[in-house]
């Protein structure tokens, strides 16, 4: 992160400058110099910064014809600029003379080409300010769009634009067009005279390449800590994920180990969603197409997929205890312990958390948990409508504290694990957390961190707010408040795991991997929830990193790859041969051994249906995703959406490029090996829970 914040050395007070430079000399790695600075240092400035080992972002904002403007900007070239800028309104010609002045230069000394950047509307001027400056027709926005535009026609590297605009110049040039944001302000800052301004954490999320800080930094009675602030901000929106939402949700374990990790930034689930999802990690091979038809009686929640391991294929679990390892499997995810399932299999010690969602773990008298009911449904009460709550709140009555939490309950017991094995030999432990899943019910404490000015009820479960005339939006905002505190709450536990590992000395030889098994919609496409019918990366894609002994550390791995790559990956770090599965080695994109696994990935999303298998697939590549139905004939079915173009993918193309629909859906026909929509043997009944099964008779009564 301090290769991204630029501070801006507002001042003519050379002693300052080098006091600045000596204090900040292992933090940051970008100074910015306006006129101020210049007039203090001139061109002593370069040599100075540069043993020091810092770069040198000059703000000139050059702005003259194109002749002068060349000259000038080779000169800061040969002197060793890092980064120059000049106003995008002086026009093409002043630009590209100036792009052809740097490469010159550049050539000539033997050093790299500086990064060049328009100016647009400076960060001080508002849309009112704009009209009465320059009565321009276009609106600010377009204007900074049409000089981006033509910044980028010029050959430079990319502009200087205020964070309220990035996602239109993301949409207009790319993400390969660097973006340079001033009017930063941390939460902690006054805004001075800049006017379009956002904080450091927003402005990383909504995509810039760079942030510049000056007043903030260098105003500060302690420089150096306003600076770490201002990097721990922007490395937490980083780990979160770069343009994503919700960079402010506070994950500092979470944070702390993707800096140490092998980041894969796309990474998506093969079939999804939660069984499914396991399956492939346990045997590295594909759980989509549905193929299989096994007797699953006394299972309850019927999707195609959802079913236990098949007895041809080996877990990981088993390999590693063949080979020696202690194996172990920590989990409240109830799904895998359910009748006819086998998730245990190869585990030397399994330990069932009870008591998530429908878990027919405690029954009782549902008038038991009537007064937490009413803090989470519409009123009157519509008994039925909630036997799943009503279930789930009667396994969860037993909450003296935070510790009782299922979440709290899963780490304590994989923490205890380690304490009592880690000295045995070598292990394999896997710890599977259901949180943060529906019902989103963290202590209140922990919502309130995102949204505390509220007193109505908390629905855990989303749908429930949708009784009576619907939800408002202080319900709206406080259901994503109560998902955002799990999340947080699930980062205090496992950062409990995490000091175990480090309180046991075993750090240095352990392996670690987080995964999550598919995403969730907050609000996204207007909804939330998660299902087949939004196939876009708010549902499908996953959080997976990885922390090697050996590092490498703080590495982002962009190319594709999905869940059941992970058992073949992890069997060939620890050199067990593995070839037998569908999933590849990931690790062979970290070593550089290969740039890719597949050009394309293929996800199979269950529906919960009735009769034969069927769901939706997505096909995603660089450019596109394509959606369409499987199992069943839908006219209507296709969407395509253009990912570079269109990145919240909303926008259904696929009526308009015919020969790309008519590929991808050849891909998934190769994939199932029929014709689409295809035919699935699996066939799927509408199996209950049996407490559900008794409480809808029980509340009926009520």
């Amino acid at each position: 992160m301090k290769n991204r914040l630029i501070v801006a050395l507002d001042t003519d007070d050379g002693e300052k400058i080098d006091r600045l430079s000596g204090t900040l000399i292992d933090t940051v790695r970008w100074f910015k110099m306006g006129f101020q600075a210049f007039s203090a240092l001139s061109m002593e400035a370069f040599p100075r910064f540069e043993r020091n080992g810092h770069n040198v972002f000059v703000d000139l904002k050059f702005h003259d014809i194109p002749n002068t403007v060349a000259r000038d900007v080779g000169m800061m070239t040969k002197h060793g600029a890092h980064m120059i800028n000049m106003h995008a309104s002086g026009g093409f010609e002043m630009m590209q003379a100036a792009r052809e002045s740097a490469e010159n230069a550049a050539a000539e000394s033997s050093i790299p080409m500086p990064i060049l950047l328009g100016v647009t509307v400076l960060t001080s001027i508002d849309e009112d300010g704009f009209q009465q400056n320059f009565g321009s027709e276009r609106g600010l926005t377009k204007q900074v769009v049409y000089l981006t535009q033509l910044a980028q026609e010029a050959g430079l590297s990319g502009v200087v634009a205020s964070p309220l605009e990035i996602e239109s110049i993301r949409k207009a040039c790319g993400d390969d067009f660097v973006i340079v944001t001033p009017g930063i302000r941390p939460a902690w800052a006054s805004a001075g005279d800049q006017r379009r301004i956002t904080t450091p954490a927003e402005a990383i999320r909504r995509g810039a390449d760079y942030i510049v800080v000056g007043r903030p930094i260098i105003e500060a009675e302690d420089p150096l800590e306003a600076a770490e602030m201002i990097l721990e901000e922007m490395k937490g929106a980083d780990i979160i994920g770069e343009g994503k939402k919700y960079s402010h949700v506070q994950t500092p374990n979470l944070d702390a180990l993707a800096s140490e990790s092998v980041r894969f930034t796309r990474a998506f689930g093969e079939g999804q969603p939660t069984l499914q999802i396991r399956r492939g990690n346990f045997t590295g091979m594909r759980s989509f197409p549905w193929r299989y038809n096994f007797d699953r009686r006394g299972h309850w929640h019927h999707a195609p997929g959802w079913h236990k391991i098949p007895p041809e294929q080996d877990t990981i679990a088993e390999v590693l205890l063949e080979r020696g390892y202690l194996t172990a499997l920590i989990a409240d995810t109830y799904h895998m312990f359910k009748p006819t399932m086998n998730f245990s299999r190869g585990f030397a010690h399994f330990d069932f958390i009870r008591g998530q969602e429908s878990d027919n773990w405690h029954s009782g008298d549902p008038k038991l948990i009537e007064a937490q009911l009413r803090e989470h449904v519409r009123e009157p009460i519509n008994w039925q409508r909630h036997a799943g709550l009503v279930n789930y709140l009667l396994s969860q009555r037993h909450r003296q504290s935070e510790d009782d939490y299922s979440c709290a309950r899963v780490f304590h017991a994989a923490a205890d694990w380690l304490q009592d094995n880690h000295t045995v030999g070598p292990f394999f432990l896997w710890v599977d957390s259901f949180d943060p899943h529906e019902p989103w019910d963290p202590p209140k404490s922990y919502a309130d961190l995102y949204f505390s000015d509220y007193s109505g009820k908390d629905f855990i479960t989303p749908g429930g707010a949708n009784e009576g005339d619907g939800p408002m939006e202080d319900e709206l905002r406080r259901i994503e408040a109560l998902y955002l505190g799990e999340v947080t709450f699930v980062d205090k536990w496992v950062g409990v795991l995490l000091d175990k590992i480090e309180q046991l000395n075993i750090r240095d030889e352990t392996l670690i991997v987080l995964m999550s098994d598919h995403g969730t919609q907050l609000r996204d496409h207007g909804s939330f929830g998660k299902g087949p019918s939004k196939l876009h990366p708010f549902n499908t894609q996953l959080n997976l990193m990885v922390r090697h002994p050996e590092g490498p550390n703080d590495k982002d791995i962009f190319a594709f790859v999905q869940n059941h790559d992970l058992m073949p990956t992890l069997l060939n770090l620890l050199d067990i041969p593995c070839g037998w599965t569908d999933g590849e080695d990931m690790w062979q994109l970290v070593t550089q051994e290969k740039a890719s696994l597949r050009e394309r990935i293929i996800t199979g999303w269950a529906g919960f249906v009735t009769g034969n298998a069927r769901g939706r697939v997505s096909v995603r590549d660089d450019h596109w995703n394509f959606c369409t139905s499987v199992g069943y004939s839908d006219e209507n079915g296709d969407e395509l959406f253009d990912i570079r173009n269109d990145p919240e993918e909303t926008v259904n193309l696929a009526s308009d490029h015919p020969t790309v629909v008519s590929e991808r859906r050849r891909d998934v026909e190769a994939l199932i090996g029929q014709p689409l929509p295809g035919h699935f043997i699996e066939v799927c009944d509408p199996g209950q829970a049996p407490m559900t099964q008794w409480l809808q008779k029980k509340l009926a009564e009520m």
